[in-house]
């Protein structure tokens, strides 16, 4: 009887844990199952998450692109109008600067034609005043002679003291006569280039090289450089002229002769076989002082040494 009794109370014990495995089984089932439609959930919601990041990134994307080809579209254009404005600018800079120096080169030109008929005025006047200084010296002692000769006839017969004392007062107006001053700056200039034009190139050239001396400041100093250099450029001595011409190049400020004294200088270097330099001197000639006769003329030589 207590095995029948232990047997009933084991199947009843086991009968209980089994139906409390069961009950613990489908708790489990259930927690899965939650489990699973929470991670389906979860899922769901990071696909939708992913699917909005996704939209969200092709927007952004497409946004920015759009964007960065207005940005870049503009900065294009922008760069386009300043690259006109400033080639226009640069035109407009480039006209100015023909004009100015057009206007330079017309104002150097008119200032030189200037000079050069002032300079010619000025020695016809001194001419003018030699002629007319010359002719009052001969037309004055010619009247003093009128009027002393009517006082001579008169005391023929009687000599006075005053007319022993003649002889003496000839002596020293001979000794005055002898003595006279040193020319002036416009005479003694003109005096070279009268000497110059007869042909007697060393008496020219000691007179302007005492100009120099004695008027190291003259207003003939460019003149005088030149017109030695010519004299030396006559008698063949090339080397002795370049240098005389060079003083007048080298001179600040403008002078008419300076485009002649730069082409004898050519001159002189095609004489010396040197036709390198030459051609230096012909091409800063024809950019220097366009327009002009020396120009033109060093145009026609510099074609014809090539």
């Amino acid at each position: 009887m207590k095995k029948f009794y232990f047997l009933i109370s084991a199947l009843f014990a086991l009968s209980g844990c089994v139906a409390m495995q069961d009950d613990e089984v489908s708790t489990l089932k259930i927690k899965v199952l939650n489990l699973e439609t929470r991670s389906q959930t979860q899922e769901k919601r990071m696909a939708e998450i992913e699917e909005r990041m996704d939209k969200l990134e092709k927007r952004l994307s497409q946004e920015f692109s759009q964007r960065f080809l207005e940005a870049q579209s503009k900065v294009l254009s922008d760069l386009e109008d300043t690259k006109r404005d400033l080639t226009a600018l640069q035109t407009k800079v480039e006209e100015f600067q023909f004009q100015k120096e057009a206007e330079s080169k017309t104002q150097r030109k008119n200032l030189e034609d200037l000079l050069t008929r002032l300079e010619a005025l000025e020695l016809k006047m001194k001419e003018f005043e030699k002629k007319q200084t010359s002719f009052s010296n001969v037309t004055q002692p010619q009247a003093l002679l009128n009027q002393t000769n009517q006082p001579q006839n008169a005391t023929l017969s009687h000599p006075s003291p005053s007319v022993e004392k003649t002889p003496s007062n000839q002596t020293g107006d001979n000794k005055t006569i002898s003595s006279q001053p040193p020319l002036k700056e416009e005479d003694l200039y003109q005096k070279a280039y009268s000497l110059y034009e007869k042909g007697d190139l060393k008496g020219a050239r000691s007179l302007w090289n005492e100009y120099l001396r004695r008027f190291p400041k003259g207003k003939w100093i460019g003149q005088t450089y030149f017109y030695i250099g010519e004299t030396y450029f006559k008698e063949k001595e090339y080397e002795a002229a370049i240098l005389e011409y060079q003083k007048l190049i080298e001179m600040p400020g403008a002078n008419p002769l300076k485009p002649k004294a730069m082409l004898r200088q050519a001159e002189s270097f095609v004489a010396l076989k040197d036709k390198k330099a030459a051609e230096i001197l012909y091409k800063k000639i024809i950019q220097l002082y366009p327009g002009t006769k020396e120009a033109k003329e060093a145009k026609e030589k510099l074609s014809k040494l090539k």
